[in-house]
Formats: C-alpha cells, structure tokens, sequence
C-alpha cells in the first residue's frame, strides 16, 4: 500500500492529497517504514508540498514537514533531505531569542565578516545595511551568489528574531518540533543556514550545542559547507571552542570538523 500512498500525493485533487500527506505523516512516525517510503520516492514529493506556497496547501505542507522531519532521523535519509535543498534546525524555544542583539555596524558587512569596499556614507539610521546592494561597485565589490544568499538569509532571520516570530508558523502559533522526544523543524537552506548561525550566537548553552551539532549534520556536501562559511560559522565555532561548556566545545569541534571536510 505503501506505493500508491506515495502516489497519491501527486494526484490532482487537494482533498486526497491532504488525506496521503496525513497518513505518509503517521506512517514516518514508524522507523520500519522509513525505507519502503524511500525507495517509493517520497522524499522527492514531500519538498514539493512543502514548498508550495498556495494557501490551500497549509495543512499538506504542516504534515510534509512533519514526514521530513522524521525522515531526517536517519543520517541517509537526512543527507537525502539535505540535497534537496532543506535543512533540519532544532527548536529552542522563542524565549531563547530574546538574548538576540544585532552587532552594530557603523559600515555594513557581509555574514562572514568581509568588509565592503566603502564609496558612501554609511546611514545613520542603519538604512545602508538594508540597502546594501546599491552602494557596491559593480566592478570592484560585486558578491557572488554565495554571498548574496547569505545576506537574504540573515535579513530573514534576524528580523523574525527582532519581532518575536522567529519560531512561529503562519498562524500565530508557536512551533512544535515532531511526535518524537527531539524537536525540529525543516527550513529552505538559505534561511536554515542563516538560523543555526544565529542560534549559535545566542547565550542558552543548551541551543547553541543543538546548533552547533545540527551545523555538522548538514554539512554533506560542498554547496552546504561553503554556505555556512560564508554565512560567519567558522567565526563563532572557533570561538566556542573556549566555550565554558564542555557540550557546546564538542559541538562545535564536530562542526569544524565536518565544514573541513574536502571531497
């Protein structure tokens, strides 16, 4: 039954693919499903409901990622996941935000610490780092999409850390992670990298671990170790290498270890 379950969550009417979403999510909740499910192609289909942005879809895309979240319980599977351009982030819980202070600029920066070649006056109002694409040279300063993604992704992040939302679903409500006893959710990787680096700067030692681990986890491939670099990681990780915190010191290390990985 497993294959056409799989099936249905391509078919044309919303209703029955509500109905495969809610049980390909119950079924996820079973590891000895994991594999069938797999190999039927639904990790494929689930990234595709999840990112379908129709309102309609709001329910299918709330038992997607509930499916993906369990899926990526397995190391596999969650490189699998990885691949198809999400990442798994731990939920620490939006009282641990409200440490969160954005680093003043007096001249914005990009995410790694690089500075910007300066042909302005930087804004006293912190508009210059809002509109940082219209005072680079073209031809001097140009970032490259790597840079570029990292940018998007902190604006994202910071500012639902600013507003209190960081950890809230379209509706107002506070996320819950899976059925399981550990708590994640699934974000497109530009703003899953931007998170986890975030997290990793905040002062809860417990969600900085969780980051910093969750960091190593999703650095399988190239495109994912160059993006945590340029979105700052290394900086941080090699600072909470003298972390008070033994849990958080061998996070990080295991972080380190994995962004210097060379294929």
């Amino acid at each position: 039954m497993l294959i056409p379950i799989v099936r249905f969550l391509d078919d044309e009417d919303i209703k029955v693919k509500e109905v495969a979403a809610s049980i390909t999510s119950y079924l996820t909740l079973s590891h000895s499903y994991h594999g069938a499910l797999v190999e039927a192609g639904v990790i494929p289909k689930l990234v595709h409901l999840l990112q379908t942005k129709d309102d309609d879809y709001k329910s299918i895309r709330k038992e997607a990622r509930r499916s993906l979240v369990e899926l990526s319980m397995d190391d596999s599977y969650h490189a699998l996941i990885v691949g198809q351009g999400l990442v798994r982030i731990p939920l620490v819980g939006s009282s641990a935000y409200k440490a969160f202070r954005p680093q003043p600029h007096s001249w914005p920066s990009f995410p790694d610490g690089s500075e910007i070649q300066r042909s302005s006056r930087p804004s006293k109002y912190g508009a210059t780092e809002l509109l940082l694409g219209l005072i680079l040279n073209e031809k001097k300063a140009e970032p490259d999409e790597a840079k570029i993604n990292a940018m998007i992704g902190r604006s994202n992040q910071q500012f639902l850390a600013r507003v209190g939302a960081i950890e809230f679903d379209y509706e107002g409500k506070e996320q819950s992670g899976s059925q399981r006893n550990d708590h994640h959710t699934i974000l497109p990787w530009i703003d899953g990298v931007a998170r986890l680096v975030l997290i990793i700067g905040l002062q809860d030692v417990s969600a900085i671990a969780k980051a910093a681990h969750a960091i190593g986890d999703a650095s399988v491939n190239e495109h994912m170790r160059t993006s945590f670099m340029e979105a700052g990681a290394v900086k941080s990780l090699l600072q909470l290498l003298m972390h008070n915190d033994v849990p958080v010191r061998e996070a990080s290390a295991y972080a380190l270890e994995k962004l210097s990985v060379r294929y």
